[in-house]
């Protein structure tokens, strides 16, 4: 139903929608009385920020929403963790919030362009964010229990889930990423060649957590695979002291210690790609206020669909939020996108590559062999409507696969190509960039005007149209 034009007139009568209700607010409230329970406190948070905490460099899981507020080029919060450190120096026990978070991807069983973030901070280490993280759950797991136990039983089947969490005494088992990394198949790693770094893909944290009866900590993540905020945990700075909860549909709660020092940072968005300016404040508050703090952050959304033994995100928000209609922009059918059918996962796909923000696969009609298909999995119909950020990230993804492509087929080149709109080519009306293996004699070539190569353009006229694109430009 979220999808539908007149949801929010059919939703308030809809039994699952007022349960969800119900659900986020019992969530609110254990949230605020567990953490004030252990001594944090709570900040009145801004919306908007120029520091991003996905900010499109290596290990960013997300784009950024970037916005116009008055003239001025900003962003909608992706997390309010930054600030949460921030707050760190100003309450001896920590801080927390439950706010929102805006992300620049598509919705999909996984995934929400908006959604609720339950986040914490406290001077401290890694063991102690696992701590107070595991406590946490355990808190909303009872509290749900107690005020709505027989609305979960019906939806879910069962409470059996929620009381076998609630009644564990161990800590929640873990595996290391390079433990993770000969567990599972070939494809359900992602390798990164340039720079080099691993990430597991959504169907090999499906794995894990079967493996490990429902619930696993992913920890020792590879650092240019993880935020750039993690702090180093050896001294080759391979590993990052982060970790990521996997139960449910993936991971639930994304976790870490910080940087100490103002120079670890630095040396951490030199290694990532991220420009240090609008990071400026966050580096000088180290050299400042040098301090350990760790902290970590739970989508409610996908606790939610745990809580009900649900497969799909989208089903578990009240207020829908799709971000080409914030943009203005109209949202395509799925059904009649062939990309955006692959994106959900409800055509046949041979993936290569797959993030939060694109997807690459093998192309079906392959020009030559290894060729594959990038897309960002928000729809865009061409380069100019899509989001700069989106752009960007989709470019480096194209870089890293000419090199992946390369070795693997062992080709002598590769062609990148983008086709924009029916006179270029496209057929498909969804952004998508080609890369294409090319070999000697391969048969793939170009079909140029008759005279191509001997007619010579007079400079004055190359002058004039270039003018006439610089005064497009300034436009």
């Amino acid at each position: 139903m979220w999808n539908e034009s007149d949801y929010y007139s059919r939703a308030p009568a809809d039994p699952w929608y007022r349960t969800i209700a119900e659900i986020q607010s019992a969530i609110s409230f254990a949230t605020q009385d567990f953490f004030r329970s252990e001594g944090l406190r709570t900040l009145h948070l801004p919306l908007i920020t120029s520091s991003v905490s996905s900010p499109m460099g290596l290990g960013s899981d997300s784009t950024p929403v970037e916005i116009d507020l008055s003239g001025a080029r900003t962003y909608l919060a992706d997390s309010e963790q930054l600030l949460l450190e921030y707050g760190c120096r100003l309450f001896d026990r920590g801080c927390f919030c439950n706010l929102p978070s805006h992300r620049g991807e598509a919705p999909d069983h996984t995934h929400l362009p908006q959604f609720y973030h339950a986040e914490a901070e406290i001077p401290g280490t890694f063991e102690d964010a696992i701590a107070l993280a595991e406590r946490y759950l355990r808190h909303l797991a009872r509290e749900l229990i107690a005020e709505l136990g027989p609305k979960l039983a019906e939806i879910a089947g069962s409470l059996s889930h929620i009381q076998a969490f609630c009644d564990r005494r161990a800590p929640l088992p873990r595996v290391s990423l390079d433990e993770a990394a000969t567990l599972l198949s070939a494809a359900d790693l992602i390798t990164h060649a340039d720079p080099p770094f691993r990430t597991i893909t959504l169907e090999g944290e499906r794995k894990l957590i079967e493996r490990y009866g429902g619930f696993v900590w992913l920890v020792d993540l590879d650092h240019l695979g993880a935020p750039f905020y993690q702090a180093f945990k050896d001294s080759a700075r391979r590993s990052g002291r982060a970790a990521d909860l996997l139960f449910g549909v993936g991971e639930v709660i994304g976790l870490g210690e910080r940087h100490t020092t103002a120079d670890d940072l630095r040396e951490a968005l030199r290694l990532h790609q991220v420009p240090a300016e609008p990071y400026e404040w966050y580096i000088k508050m180290r050299e400042r206020f040098p301090m350990r703090t760790s902290g970590f952050g739970l989508g409610v959304e996908r606790f939610v669909c745990w809580l009900l033994q649900h497969n799909d995100i989208r089903d578990c928000q009240l207020f829908p939020r799709i971000n080409e209609r914030v943009h203005g922009r109209s949202t395509p059918d799925p059904g009649k996108c062939t990309f955006c059918q692959i994106v959900g996962k409800t055509a046949p796909v041979s993936i290569v590559h797959e993030d939060a923000v694109s997807l690459a696969f093998m192309d079906i009609n392959p020009i030559t062999r290894g060729h594959v298909v990038v897309i960002p999995k928000q729809h865009f119909v061409t380069l100019e409507d899509c989001d700069e950020n989106v752009a960007r990230h989709l470019m480096a993804v194209v870089k890293r696969l000419n090199r992946t492509v390369s070795k693997a087929v062992q080709c002598e080149g590769v062609l990148n190509e983008i086709m924009n709109g029916e006179a270029a080519g496209q057929e498909i009306f969804h952004l998508h960039l080609h890369v294409i293996p090319r070999f000697r004699n391969d048969g793939f070539g170009w079909h140029f005007p008759a005279g191509y190569r001997q007619r010579v353009t007079a400079r004055h006229l190359l002058d004039e149209v270039a003018a006439q694109i610089c005064a497009c430009r300034a436009e």
